[in-house]
């Protein structure tokens, strides 16, 4: 799965702290070639980290299914089907717990195994979420 891979985790810290905990300078728009698995994995991170419930993000997720790109999803359904890999890799960590939340166990994988700073991980909440 992609988010148990060295390479994609010092990407995934590039993209947190180098551009999304400066969105608040300047807007930040991210996709992939599909527009499904590396955008969804992505959204998936980042609306987790933010409290969004499992149902919305699944759903959110899902929704990637519908980019321009759905003739390929028929043609090769392996390629992006990467959803349930994902959730399996996360219910395989360590540190996953089901007594904690889904946003705790996000912030853990990304400071702890992606190297995103504390303080990174704090600016985006505090640009992405309001009181």
């Amino acid at each position: 799965s992609a988010v148990n891979s060295t390479s994609d985790q010092a990407k995934i810290k590039t993209i947190f702290e180098d551009y999304l905990a400066h969105a608040d300078e300047k807007p930040v728009y991210y996709h992939c070639y599909g527009g499904a698995d590396r955008t969804g994995t992505i959204g998936f991170l980042l609306g987790a980290l933010l409290g969004m419930s499992y149902t919305d993000l699944i759903i959110d997720y899902e929704a990637t299914t519908f980019s321009n790109n759905l003739k390929e999803h028929d043609r090769d359904s392996d390629q992006y089907t990467h959803f349930p890999e994902l959730i399996s890799a996360i219910k395989a960590w360590p540190f996953y717990d089901e007594n904690k939340s889904l946003s705790e166990i996000i912030e853990i994988f990304l400071v702890s195994t992606c190297k995103v700073s504390q303080d990174a991980i704090d600016t985006i909440r505090d640009i992405m979420l309001e009181d």
